[in-house]
C-alpha cells in the first residue's frame, strides 16, 4: 500500500530500505503503521499529522509559550501545499509533465 501511494505521489518506486539501515525507533514506527493499517487504511497519514503538528509546536514555543496565530499559519499554509500537490498528483500519474491542473489555469 505504501509502495503504491508513493509511486503515485512521486511518480518513482520507493527506495528499498533494509531492516538493518532504519533506526529502531524508524522500524518500530513502520511496523505498526503496516500492522494497524490493515484496521484503518489513513492510519499513516494520522501518525504523520500528528508528528507535524508536535514538531511544528515544538520548534515554535519560546519562553511566552507558543504564538498561536502563527502555528495556524503554518498549518494553514502546508494544508494548502497539500491540496494543491494533490491536485497535480493525478496529472504527473497520468503522465502529463507540464499538463497540470495549473498549467492549465495559467495558459487560459
Amino acid at each position: 500500500m505504501f509502495k503504491k501511494m508513493f509511486e503515485k505521489l512521486s511518480g518513482s518506486k520507493p527506495p528499498e530500505f533494509k531492516e538493518s539501515q532504519m533506526d529502531p525507533k524508524t522500524e518500530a514506527l513502520i511496523h505498526a503503521i503496516r500492522e494497524r493499517s490493515k484496521d484503518d487504511p489513513l492510519v499513516g497519514a494520522k501518525l504523520g499529522g500528528k508528528e507535524i503538528f508536535q514538531r511544528l509546536l515544538d520548534s515554535m514555543k519560546n519562553e511566552k509559550g507558543v504564538h498561536v496565530e502563527s502555528l495556524l499559519c503554518a498549518l494553514g499554509a502546508l494544508a494548502g501545499y497539500s491540496c494543491q500537490a494533490n491536485l497535480q498528483c493525478p496529472s504527473l500519474s497520468e503522465k502529463h509533465a507540464g499538463n497540470s491542473c495549473f498549467s492549465n489555469h495559467r495558459n487560459q
